[in-house]
């Protein structure tokens, strides 16, 4: 019997030298502790990505690039209104930025047609136009 608590004794005593050695990294060593939602990166050079919503989602039809003027169809109920500066995205990649000229409602064709001048970037047919 005293060997059998000579025995439970050492197996104690090793498995508490062994729990007091788990946590051997030094604290400057340990894991960086996460931000809070909706903090800012901590690095500046971090990128963020950001996925704007599909409201108000349009689609060049045409372009001029002579003229620098786009024509683009809104299927949505909701139209800009002339002078409304809207953005122009490739693959989810802002490519460019377009000023309403003219709204066009065409009821044989299930969208509305609207005319842009071209601000800035670079816009080809397909290109998605969104209200920001």
């Amino acid at each position: 019997m005293n060997a059998m608590r000579w025995l439970l004794s050492l197996l104690a005593g090793a498995g508490l030298l062994g729990f007091a050695g788990c946590k051997s990294t030094p604290q400057s060593a340990a894991a960086p502790k996460t931000a809070p939602a909706g903090s800012y990166p901590s690095q500046p050079d971090a990128k963020v990505i950001v996925t704007p919503g599909a409201a108000s989602l349009g689609r060049v039809a045409s372009v001029n690039l002579a003229s620098q003027f786009v024509v683009i169809t809104f299927p949505g109920a909701t139209l800009p209104v002339p002078e409304q500066k809207l953005s122009v995205f490739r693959q989810n990649l802002k490519v460019g930025e377009v000023r309403i000229c003219d709204v066009r409602v065409a009821p044989e064709h299930r969208g509305r047609n609207l005319v842009a001048d071209i601000v800035a970037g670079q816009v080809a047919v397909g290109d998605e136009v969104r209200v920001e």
